[in-house]
């Protein structure tokens, strides 16, 4: 298992703020990653880094990444495994194909599902639902309940040289579910990205995930807070879900998650998502991927483009109310403190204008909040998470 050590985030987050993690955990398999839990029960779990403002100052405890946790295996009913799929230097790799789920050709069948790197699949979320933004202290035993870790998704691929040997292999668009006479179930671990989920099952011909196109977090984060947009949630398509309770690895089904809005047992009971299996549906591949583009095209229309480093949505929406409407009547729009600015467009996001720090952001936030609170009289509570002990930071939590 790899292990890094004062390592750099700045670069793999959202907002391209952070300085150096302690010590940085990449477990393989999910039996690696329950020991470390195990092993530090109140460690920070982190992935994709695009709803977290990690501390300039840097974070002097450990973290533990979902970046290596990102396999996907197809099963057909009854247990049957099929495919088993990984992420391989920016390609989806089908590792095997058992007798049990026939090709088109009736022979055995391996090929890469090409993995379109367009910025999509960076695209920030305007609707997830985070808890109060409040400092990780890896001392305090009920921290993972203010700043649940699995909210977290899995960090962008490290540049790796292309799988050799595979550059000329057969595409997923030849070996589409659809033609299958069962309903297929898809396999996931916490580290795959919702929209590298999306792409594929979409290629195969798979419905039910087309609103993970947009999201910028990982299948853990988002089966844990029960994410969904565009009339689709993780509720609608979950079957079952791999859990760490703490002491051990238990299986919960869909009705055992007690999924609400934005919402699972998970939240409640500091449960930690370590994969999930989907039900999806054989549908027609053009009609998914037209979709996703619709979703995608919304995304882009409300939000921020990649050349301005943002988190998504700063704070949640209020009972009957939108945040972003709230703020927008306080005249924050343009407000900048330091490198941060908030959106011109759409006045509930942060921009990092090129040097932001940490503390900026934080101001920063401490002022819109303020300004809604002695117009409105409405607390807004912040959906993005801080990673950090400083001191000064800290206290403007």
């Amino acid at each position: 298992m790899l292990i890094k050590e004062d390592f750099e985030i700045k670069n793999y987050t959202s907002f391209k703020i952070g300085g150096k993690i302690k010590k940085v955990y990449f477990p393989e398999t999910i039996e690696e990653f329950a020991q470390i839990l195990k092993d530090e029960p109140n460690i920070f779990v982190g992935g994709n880094w695009s709803n977290t403002l990690v501390s300039s100052y840097g974070y002097a405890y450990s973290v533990v990444s979902t970046l290596k946790l990102d396999k996907i295996e197809e099963q057909r009913a009854g247990g049957q495994k099929g495919k088993s799929v990984t992420v391989e230097s920016g390609k989806w790799k089908v590792e095997s194909l058992s007798s049990h789920a026939p090709s088109p050709d009736g022979e055995g069948w391996d090929g890469v599902i090409s993995n379109d790197n367009s910025e999509y699949s960076q695209e920030q979320p305007t609707d997830t639902n985070f808890s109060t933004l409040q400092p990780f202290n890896p001392s305090n035993e009920n921290s993972l309940s203010s700043s649940p870790p699995t909210l977290l998704s899995s960090i962008s691929p490290h540049p790796n040289p292309p799988h050799p040997g595979r550059e000329n292999a057969t595409t997923a668009s030849n070996f589409p579910f659809s033609t299958f006479n069962f309903q297929p179930t898809v396999k996931v671990c916490a580290g795959v990205k919702g929209p590298k989920l999306a792409q594929t099952v979409a290629e195969y011909g798979l419905s039910g995930l087309e609103f993970m196109i947009g999201f910028p977090g990982s299948v853990g984060g988002e089966v844990f807070m029960n994410a969904g947009a565009h009339g689709q949630s993780i509720s609608d398509v979950l079957k079952s879900a791999k859990i760490f309770d703490g002491k051990k690895i238990i299986t919960l089904t869909k009705d055992e998650m007690e999924f609400s809005y934005r919402h699972s047992i998970c939240q409640d009971k500091n449960y930690i998502v370590l994969e999930a299996e989907f039900e999806l549906t054989p549908d027609n591949p053009d009609k998914i991927k037209q979709k996703m583009a619709e979703n995608l095209e919304f995304r882009k229309n409300h939000q921020p483009s990649l050349s301005l480093p943002n988190c998504g949505s700063i704070f949640r929406n209020p009972e009957n109310n939108s945040a972003g409407k709230l703020l927008d009547e306080c005249g924050v729009k343009g407000l900048q403190i330091g490198g941060a600015k908030v959106w011109e467009n759409h006045a509930n996001f942060i921009v990092n204008t090129g040097n932001a720090t940490s503390t900026d952001v934080l101001q920063l936030m401490l002022e819109m909040k303020n300004r809604v609170k002695e117009k409105f009289n409405i607390e807004l509570i912040p959906e993005i998470k801080f990673l950090g002990n400083n001191k000064n930071e800290v206290e403007l939590c």
